[in-house]
């Protein structure tokens, strides 16, 4: 199951992000206008958010290996849809990618506390690093393998990942998110105030997330970077990424109450951000980039880990999962629109990031009040 779990959190984000290092290529090929190529990184992100719920669902009434093994199929026929068919393939597979990778995004959790129940902050750290290491690799090596086979090809080399992880979960596919603990109904679920925080959470920090992808190469070009000096600024935020994943559960250790590290966190972003707004030259931008990268993985990591820590059962944990990244991810959607729009209007920079400031200040609350020990579906939640 352990690795399963790992094999499965591979597959959730490469599939995604390999396609921006060959955007210009596809673009050319396909004779496709900025503007259409440009709804390609935000077609999963609304994917997301349209299926977490479906999924949560799904999870609580079927076997959910059954559920992410239907997942992963879709992530494989989305990928042959995407490499074969054109420029309506390319969209139609991506869609379809989305929506399998949904499976894993909102069951992983669940999964996780139903049958590795002593191990929830180590393992949620080592998916989500997963997920944060298998992007940049998709970044790194999908311009390459595209000049040796040309970019369908680069698409389609991850269906031997998604495959090999289809047969690793067929042995799983019984594996259920109930247990002998009695999940609260969905409707008390949902009307927990806990519940939206996280939603809250998960999209204001996802918001970050997804400016800093679609944005920070040209941020910081603006500095006096140039391009390939931008794109190691991008590896290493990704890379940092999987640290911030990593430390989070080994200093939360099996406390609880985790206040003052959710606050710390969005404390340490506060930082970050308003370090990249001055051009105070390398070290106020190392510094920046540092501290962003490594909240950024601390920030997945932390929120994911609640999903286990304030339910009561594996299905109670699936249906805030849902519910959170239902939420989660439509916001997260608005994050790179809305940033460009505000560049547009101002023709620079400060404003985006001042935008993004009033963002991660409101983490820092939401990550005391998230942090605090409640179980969801008990009394004062």
């Amino acid at each position: 199951m352990l690795v399963a779990v790992i094999a499965a959190a591979c597959c959730l984000r490469a599939p995604i992000t390999c396609v921006g290092p060959l955007a210009d290529a596809i673009q050319s090929d396909l004779r496709l206008s900025s503007g259409s190529m440009g709804t390609i990184t935000t077609i999963p992100l609304l994917m997301f958010a349209a299926f977490s719920m479906v999924f949560g669902g799904l999870g609580r009434r079927h076997d959910a290996g059954g559920v992410i093994l239907v997942g992963l199929a879709m992530i494989l026929s989305g990928i042959v849809c995407r490499s074969l068919l054109g420029s309506w393939g390319l969209f139609l597979g991506t869609a379809v990618i989305g929506i399998g990778i949904t499976a894993g995004n909102v069951l992983l959790p669940a999964i996780i506390k139903a049958r590795l129940p002593g191990r929830i902050g180590a393992l949620t750290g080592a998916y989500t690093a997963m997920m944060s290491m298998m992007s940049a690799v998709a970044g790194l090596v999908s311009v390459p393998i595209g000049d040796m086979v040309g970019w369908k090809g680069s698409l389609a080399v991850w269906s031997v990942l998604i495959v090999v992880t289809i047969l690793l979960w067929v042995p799983n596919r019984g594996c259920r998110v109930d247990d002998h603990v009695e999940p609260g109904s969905a409707r008390a679920v949902l009307r927990s105030r806990t519940t939206w925080l996280l939603a809250l959470y998960m999209g204001l920090q996802s918001l970050v997330y997804y400016t800093f992808v679609a944005w920070l190469s040209v941020i910081v070009q603006s500095k006096g970077l140039s391009p390939t000096e931008a794109g190691v600024v991008n590896s290493v935020f990704m890379v940092l990424g999987i640290v911030g994943s990593l430390a989070v559960p080994a200093i939360a250790g099996g406390r609880r109450d985790l206040r003052t590290m959710g606050a710390a966190v969005g404390t340490m972003y506060v930082a970050g951000v308003l370090l990249l707004i001055p051009d105070w030259g390398m070290v106020s931008l190392s510094a920046a980039i540092l501290l962003c990268g490594l909240c950024g993985g601390a920030c997945i990591t932390f929120v994911t880990m609640m999903y286990a820590l304030r339910t009561r059962s594996p299905g109670d944990s699936s249906t805030v999962s849902g519910a959170s990244q239902s939420v989660g991810y439509l916001v997260a959607a608005l994050g790179p629109v809305t940033a460009g729009a505000i560049h547009d209007l101002t023709s620079g920079w400060v404003s985006p990031l001042l935008f993004v400031v009033a963002v991660t200040v409101i983490l820092v609350f939401l990550g005391g009040a998230i942090g605090r020990d409640t179980v969801i579906g008990e009394p004062r939640t």
